[in-house]
């Protein structure tokens, strides 16, 4: 008996310490075509894939959101670019203000990508 706990025991160990691990691996593969999503402008989808790794893994979009680019891009950028505006709109409100205050996106977006940004951040 003793023996079998001590099994169970440093199987439990095995699997936290391994954990983190596939956690992030497979959080990537969640979010793999996120930047099309974006491009395409699909809020509903970008809300359901944020959904998704939210219940999922457990992480927040403000997370994550600094680890993705999309052609050497923020997904703030990106969706600039693209004239994402929904999807834009949307990831502004799912960041925190520091977040997106911290970017300068106030340099390098379009001014109504700006409007949206300021209007977030309370400018």
């Amino acid at each position: 008996l003793k023996m079998f706990k001590f099994i169970v025991v440093g199987l439990i160990v095995m699997v936290m310490m391994f954990a983190p691990t596939a956690k992030a691996g497979d959080a990537n593969d969640a979010l793999q075509n996120i930047c099309e999503i974006v491009a395409k402008d699909k809020k509903s989808s970008l809300r359901r894939k944020l959904t998704a790794v939210k219940n999922q893994f457990l992480l927040r979009f403000n997370d994550y959101y600094n680890n993705i680019t999309c052609d050497g891009m923020s997904l703030i950028s990106y969706a600039d670019k693209h004239k994402g505006m929904r999807s834009l709109r949307f990831m502004s409100t799912r960041l925190k203000a520091d977040t997106l205050n911290n970017a300068n996106y106030t340099e390098v977006l379009s001014p109504a990508s700006v409007k949206i940004i300021q209007r977030r951040i309370g400018k």
